[in-house]
C-alpha cells in the first residue's frame, strides 16, 4: 500500500478488535459499518444486529437532536470528547454512556469512530471500591483493638484493672454501649463480675442488667457463644445514660477460653445488632482478653509465690520452678500474639496493594492511551513513516497486553471473592474454539505456529457459560501458542452423556516435572533460561483453572521438556446425547506414556 493511501476498513477493524472499550464505526450517513464485542454487550445486542443500523436509533428520542450536532462536528474533522448521553439497550434498560467521536479517513470516504464507556459500570466499580475500603477500615479497627490489648498485657497491673481496660477497648472497637466481663473463680467455680463498661460515668442500675449473670453462666456452661437469634425476647438488657433508657438491639455473649478451658464470659450489648465483622472481632477479642486475665492471674500468683519464698527457704526451689514455668507460658503467649498481629498486617498490606493497582486511576488512563494510539493509527498514516507506524503498533500491542493483565488480576480477585456468577445456556463448542483461535491468530502468525482442530467428536451444543468458556479456551490456546515456535498446536474434543473433554497439545518447549505442580499458581512462570522470549504475567492458566472449577469442571496438564505439553479441559455435561466417538483422536495427542505434544 502506498504511504499516502487512506487506511482501509479491514485494517482499522483489526486494530479496533483489540480495544477493551465499546467501539462503533459509522459512515458519513450515520450507518454503523462495524461494532466490536464490547459494543454488543453495552447495547445487549448481537454485533450483527448493530451493523447496518443508524447510530441515532440506538439513542433515546430526546437525545438524538443533540447527538446530530456532535456527529456533524466529527464529520467536519473535529474531535468530540466527554459527551454524556443515554442509549437504549435491547433488553429495555437505559444505559448512560460517555462517548468520544473520532473523525476517520478510510478508503471509501469519511467515517466517524465512536468510543463508549458505561458510566453506570464506572460508578458501580467506585461503589465496590468504597465497600472494600470500609472492610479495610474495619480490619484496621480490629488491629488497633488487638494492639491496645497487647499494650495492656505489657503494661501489667492487677486483674480488675487490666480487665476493665480490655473491656473498654472491646466495647469501643465494636460500637457497644454496654459491656460486662465475668470470670470463674477457680476455688468454688462461682461467677464473678470483674469489669463493667458504659459510655457515661455512672454504672448501670442493677435491674438494667439483671439478666446478664444468667446469660454469662449459660455461655460458660454450654461453652458456645450466644446472640439475639439464640436468646428469648425478654433477655434484652437496658442501655442507659442518666435518665435515658432503651432496650438493647443487639447482644453477644462469648465464652473466654485459655488453653482450651473456659475461664469466663464477655458480654456486649448495643442499640443496633452486631454485624458479621463485629461478631468475628468479638470472638477474637474474647480469646485475647482471656489471655490477659490469665496473664494477670499468673503474675498475681507469681508475686504471691515470691512473697512466700522469702518466708521459707525450704519451698524456694519448688516455687521457683513454678514461676519459671508460668513465665515460659507468658512468653509463648506473647509470641502467639505477635504472630497474629503480623498476619493481620500482611493481609491488610496485600489487599491495600491490590486496590492501589486496580483503582480507576490506573485503568482509565491506560484505556485512554490505547484509544489515542488507535486514533493516531486511524487518521495520520499519511504523515508518518513506516518505522513510526511500527513503533505505534508496538506501543498499542504493549498497552493492550497491559490492560489485559490488569483485567486478569481483577477477574482473579472477583473469583476469589466469589463474585462471578455462572450463566449457563446452549453453546456450540466449535464457535467458541473459532473465537479463541481468532484472538490468538496474530501471535500464531508471528511465531510461525499452525493451529489445527478436530471437533467432530462433539455431538451437538453443550450447556455452559459462553463467556467463561471462551475465556478458558483463549487462555489455553494462547498459552500453547506463546510457548511454541515454528511448530503446531492441535485441538481435539469429544463429548458423551457425562462430559465434554478437550485436549490442546503443542510442540513447544515443555515444562519440567518439578514445575508441573505449580503451573496453575498465581504469577507462576517457568525458569527464565527455559522461557526466554516468551511473554506473560503468569495469570492466564490460573484464571482458566478457577473458571473451569466454577463451572463444575477441571483442567489437567501433562508435559515433557523439549516435547511440548497437553492441557485437558473436562466439563460435566449431564443429560447429553450418548452418541460420540470417544477414543477417536484424544489418545493420539500423547507421545508415549508421559504425555506432551
Amino acid at each position: 500500500m502506498p504511504a499516502n493511501a487512506p487506511l482501509d476498513q479491514k485494517t482499522l477493524m483489526r486494530v479496533l478488535d483489540q480495544c477493551t472499550a465499546a467501539v462503533l464505526l459509522g459512515d458519513a450517513e450515520g450507518v454503523i459499518t462495524y461494532a466490536n464485542k464490547e459494543a454488543g454487550r453495552l447495547f445487549a445486542r448481537p454485533v450483527e444486529a448493530l451493523v447496518g443500523a443508524r447510530v441515532e436509533t440506538l439513542l433515546l428520542p430526546d437525545q438524538r437532536g443533540g447527538f446530530q450536532e456532535q456527529w456533524q462536528k466529527a464529520l467536519s474533522g473535529a474531535l468530540v470528547t466527554g459527551v454524556a448521553i443515554e442509549a437504549q439497550r435491547a433488553d429495555g434498560a437505559v444505559a448512560t454512556v460517555e462517548l468520544t467521536l473520532l473523525p476517520a479517513d478510510i478508503a471509501g470516504g469519511k467515517a466517524v469512530q465512536i468510543n463508549l464507556q458505561n458510566l453506570a459500570g464506572l460508578k458501580a466499580a467506585e461503589a465496590q471500591t468504597e465497600e472494600v475500603a470500609l472492610l479495610l477500615s474495619k480490619q484496621r479497627r480490629a488491629q488497633a483493638a488487638l494492639a491496645s490489648i497487647q499494650r495492656i498485657v505489657n503494661s501489667g497491673g492487677e486483674v480488675v484493672g487490666m480487665a476493665q481496660r480490655c473491656l473498654t477497648e472491646a466495647a469501643k472497637a465494636t460500637g457497644a454501649q454496654l459491656g460486662l466481663l465475668y470470670t470463674i473463680e477457680t476455688a468454688g467455680k462461682s461467677l464473678l463480675q470483674v469489669a463493667c463498661y458504659t459510655p457515661g460515668e455512672a454504672p448501670p442500675e442493677p435491674e438494667a442488667i439483671s439478666h446478664a449473670p444468667a446469660l454469662a453462666k449459660r455461655a460458660i456452661t454450654e461453652a458456645r457463644p450466644l446472640d439475639g437469634s439464640s436468646l428469648p425476647p425478654d433477655a434484652a438488657l437496658l442501655i442507659q445514660t442518666g435518665d435515658w433508657k432503651r432496650k438493647s438491639g443487639g447482644i453477644a455473649v462469648h465464652p473466654m477460653r485459655f488453653h482450651g478451658e473456659v475461664i469466663g464470659a464477655l458480654l456486649l450489648a448495643g442499640l443496633r445488632p452486631f454485624s458479621h465483622e463485629d461478631t468475628e472481632l468479638i470472638v477474637l477479642l474474647a480469646d485475647q482478653i482471656a489471655f490477659v486475665i490469665a496473664h494477670a492471674r499468673i503474675l498475681s500468683r507469681a508475686e504471691s509465690m515470691a512473697e512466700d519464698l522469702s518466708l521459707s527457704q525450704k519451698l524456694l526451689e519448688g516455687h521457683d520452678t513454678e514461676l519459671l514455668r508460668r513465665s515460659e507460658e507468658l512468653l509463648n503467649q506473647d509470641v502467639e500474639l505477635l504472630e497474629k498481629n503480623e498476619k493481620l498486617e500482611k493481609v491488610e498490606k496485600l489487599k491495600r496493594d491490590f486496590l492501589e493497582k486496580m483503582s480507576r486511576e490506573m485503568r482509565t488512563p491506560l484505556n485512554r492511551i490505547v484509544q489515542h494510539l488507535i486514533s493516531i493509527l486511524s487518521n495520520e498514516e499519511e504523515q508518518m513513516s513506516d518505522e513510526s507506524m511500527e513503533h505505534l503498533r508496538g506501543a498499542l500491542g504493549e498497552g493492550t497486553a497491559f490492560s489485559r493483565t490488569l483485567n486478569n488480576i481483577v477477574d482473579l480477585w472477583r473469583l476469589r471473592e466469589q463474585q462471578v456468577p455462572v450463566d449457563s445456556k446452549q453453546v456450540h463448542f466449535e464457535a467458541v474454539v473459532d473465537e479463541a483461535i481468532h484472538h490468538v491468530q496474530q501471535v500464531a502468525l508471528e511465531r510461525n505456529v499452525t493451529i489445527e482442530k478436530d471437533l467432530d467428536g462433539v455431538m451437538g451444543p453443550i450447556k455452559t457459560d459462553l463467556g467463561k468458556l471462551t475465556q478458558i479456551m483463549t487462555e489455553i490456546i494462547g498459552n500453547a501458542v506463546r510457548f511454541t515456535s515454528n511448530g503446531n498446536v492441535t485441538i481435539v474434543a469429544e463429548s458423551n452423556n457425562d462430559a465434554l473433554v478437550c485436549k490442546v497439545a503443542d510442540t513447544g518447549i515443555g515444562i519440567a516435572a518439578d514445575d508441573l505442580p505449580r503451573v496453575f499458581d498465581e504469577f507462576f512462570q517457568v525458569d527464565e533460561s527455559a522461557s526466554s522470549g516468551f511473554n506473560g504475567a503468569g495469570l492466564g492458566l490460573c484464571i482458566a483453572k478457577h473458571l473451569a472449577e466454577l463451572m463444575g469442571g477441571e483442567i489437567r496438564i501433562e508435559s515433557e521438556i523439549g516435547r511440548g505439553s497437553v492441557l485437558t479441559l473436562t466439563l460435566s455435561q449431564p443429560n447429553q446425547s450418548k452418541s460420540s466417538r470417544r477414543g477417536d483422536g484424544l489418545g493420539a495427542l500423547l507421545p508415549g506414556s508421559a504425555g506432551g505434544g
